[in-house]
């Protein structure tokens, strides 16, 4: 967001306002907007830095993945409580007619009381779990490519992504430094200098 805001938005905005009070006609004044909406989706989707199209692009499917996976569990969550809900109803019932609230002994949890909550089945967790591990692969590779590109605008998206230095220290934890076109990448800015 921030990058889209400061390092997209705000500098092609600038540029038209610029633009627009030079623009000695109507021609001149719709080149310029027409400059501005490239601009911003150019940068903006990042169609001036092609090799960035399919990382960003495998990040986003994955972001997606995930999305529909909570959704899934959501689902499950909101399904136990209506559950429970029809469960209080139920009780309420018997007990207007002189009967015990539940004779739900099967699924109820003997600590508490309460209707037990399924437990996460072993392919959920497991498709959690590689979910996780493709996204911080994309995005290690994705803001790898991004740390050491010579843009300046990138190098600014670059400290957003890691302005507290965990995917850096992440990745170190991970890996012992080694030589090579990815082996020296300590993630982001250091001391405002983009990565070699």
């Amino acid at each position: 967001q921030y990058y889209a805001m400061f390092e997209v938005l705000e500098c092609a905005w600038s540029d038209l306002l610029e633009a627009i009070g030079r623009a000695p006609d109507l021609d001149a004044l719709i080149a310029a907007h027409a400059e501005y909406l490239r601009q911003i989706v150019e940068e903006g989707l990042f169609l001036d830095h092609a090799p960035f199209i399919d990382p960003l692009r495998a990040i986003t499917d994955t972001i997606f993945e995930f999305a529909r996976t909570q959704e899934r569990l959501y689902s499950e969550l909101m399904a136990h409580a209506e559950r429970m809900r029809e469960r209080t109803r139920a009780g309420a019932r018997n007990t207007a007619v002189g009967r015990w609230a539940t004779t739900d002994r099967a699924r109820i949890d003997n600590t508490t009381g309460e209707l037990a909550l399924r437990p996460l089945s072993a392919d959920f967790c497991q498709q959690l779990e590689e979910l996780q591990q493709l996204f911080h692969e994309q995005f290690d590779l994705f803001f790898s490519m991004v740390s050491r590109h010579p843009s300046t605008k990138l190098a600014f998206l670059a400290a957003r992504l890691d302005f507290n230095s965990f995917h850096a220290a992440r990745h170190a934890e991970r890996q012992p430094p080694t030589e090579g076109a990815h082996g020296a990448w300590a993630g982001g800015l250091q001391d405002g200098v983009p990565l070699p």
